[in-house]
C-alpha cells in the first residue's frame, strides 16, 4: 500500500513562537509527524528575514518544511496581486531552506498560473529544494487533465492541486479533479488545503502522495472528534455523548 504523507498547516495565529512550541512541537516530539506546512504571506510577516525562519519559529532542523506560495490568499482577497511576485516568493522559499516549495498560482488566472510555474523552474537556484507546480482554476476532469499534461513535460518534482478547500462539500467534483491529475502524470501529487473527513480516504483511493490540512491538527489540539455519521462535523469532548452517538450510528446502519 502506498504511504501517504500528511502535512499539518500552521498559519495566522499559529505563527507566533510561543504558540508554535505548544501547538506544533509537542506533536513533533511525540513522533506523530515530521512535516509542517507554512504559507509565504503569513510567514514573511512574522519572519521578514527568510534565513531566520527555522530559528524564529523554533522548528527542528530535521523537520521537513513545506512552503506554499500564497495563491489562496489572493483568492480570498487577503492579499493583493500587486503585493506578491513570483521571484520574490521563490527567493524567500530558497533562502528559508524549506524542503518543498510550490509555484505561485493565481486562482483568478489560469494562464498566469501556468506561466508562473514555468518561470519558477527557470529561476530556481537551489537544487536540493523540491519544486511542485501548482494547478489552479480547474473545475472538471478534462481541465485538470489538460493542465497536468502541459506541466508534466517539464522537470517539476511534483504536481500540486490547489483550490480544493472551496469544494470541501462537493465530493464528486473533488474526485473528478484529482483523477484528472492522477491519470496524466507519474509525478508525486500533493493536494493543497485538503480537509474534510473523506480527505485521507480519497487520497489513498486515488494514489495521492501527500496532502496538507489545518483541520486535523487543530481538532487534535482542541480535543475534538470528526464524526463521519454527522457529516464530518467537529465536536468538542464533553459536549457529546460518544456512546450514544455510536449506538445511534450502529442502529441506523
Amino acid at each position: 500500500m502506498q504511504r501517504i504523507i500528511f502535512v499539518p498547516i500552521i498559519s495566522g495565529g499559529d505563527l507566533v513562537p510561543g504558540n508554535i512550541r505548544s501547538r506544533v512541537l509537542w506533536f513533533w516530539k511525540k513522533k506523530m509527524y515530521n512535516q509542517v506546512m507554512v504559507s509565504y504571506p503569513y510567514i514573511s510577516k512574522v519572519c521578514p528575514n527568510p534565513e531566520d525562519v527555522r530559528e524564529k519559529l523554533e522548528l527542528p532542523r530535521d523537520l521537513v518544511l513545506w512552503m506554499d506560495s500564497g495563491g489562496y490568499q489572493i483568492l480570498t482577497r487577503k492579499l493583493n496581486e500587486k503585493e506578491i511576485s513570483l521571484e520574490k516568493v521563490l527567493r524567500y522559499q530558497e533562502l528559508s531552506k524549506c524542503n518543498v516549495a510550490f509555484t505561485l498560482d493565481d486562482p483568478n488566472d489560469l494562464k498566469r498560473t501556468y506561466q508562473n510555474a514555468i518561470k519558477a523552474l527557470e529561476l530556481k537556484k537551489r537544487e536540493d529544494m523540491l519544486l511542485y507546480a501548482t494547478i489552479q482554476h480547474v473545475f472538471s476532469y478534462s481541465s485538470a487533465a489538460l493542465m497536468t499534461r502541459k506541466l508534466d513535460k517539464y522537470p517539476f518534482d511534483g504536481i500540486a492541486i490547489g483550490k480544493l478547500a472551496p469544494k470541501k462539500y462537493d465530493l464528486i467534483k473533488r474526485a473528478e479533479i484529482i483523477l484528472g491529475v492522477v491519470r496524466n502524470t507519474k509525478k508525486p501529487i500533493h493536494c493543497l488545503g485538503f480537509s474534510g473527513v473523506e480527505a485521507p480516504y480519497l487520497a489513498a483511493l486515488f494514489g495521492v502522495s501527500s496532502f496538507d490540512s489545518m483541520t486535523f491538527l487543530h481538532a487534535a489540539i482542541n480535543r475534538q472528534y470528526i464524526l463521519p455519521f454527522f457529516s464530518g462535523q467537529l465536536f468538542n469532548v464533553g459536549k457529546i455523548d460518544l456512546k450514544k452517538a455510536w449506538k445511534r450510528y450502529i442502529l441506523k446502519e
